[in-house]
């Protein structure tokens, strides 16, 4: 329907760069992207199959500690994703490098034994 609408948004500790995630047409599907809050640019590198996630930044700055899924519906575009019923489940904790394409991002944690939910915080 052409709606975006902003999720998570989480700024760098040193306040330089800002997580922040999008979600269109009404999904529960989100994809974060990094703002440099400097020269007001996006840093490439967007994080896709985010749900039900949180954003936490590594202090040093050179990433963040995000949620997603396994992809599901990759043949329908983000607009239809929105009215997606596939079964959600294996939430993984990845840590993504500013910058780095999704692909390269590391994965951290994954129990896909059972069907659970992680959230990534900082102390």
């Amino acid at each position: 329907d052409g709606t975006a609408s902003l999720g998570e948004v989480e700024p760098s500790y040193d306040g330089n760069m800002l997580a922040f995630s999008v979600s269109l047409s009404g999904s529960d599907w989100r994809s974060i992207h990094v703002l440099d809050l400097v020269s007001l640019e996006e840093i490439p590198g967007s994080c896709d199959w985010a749900r039900y996630t949180s954003i936490a930044w590594k202090k040093d700055g050179s990433g963040f500690y995000y949620c997603r899924y396994p992809a599901v519906d990759e043949d329908k575009t983000a607009e239809e994703r929105g009215t997606s019923t596939a079964e959600v489940k294996n939430q993984m904790v990845y840590f993504h490098q500013v910058g780095s394409s999704q692909e390269q991002d590391r994965l951290i944690y994954e129990d896909p034994d059972h069907r659970l939910e992680f959230s990534a915080h900082h102390n």
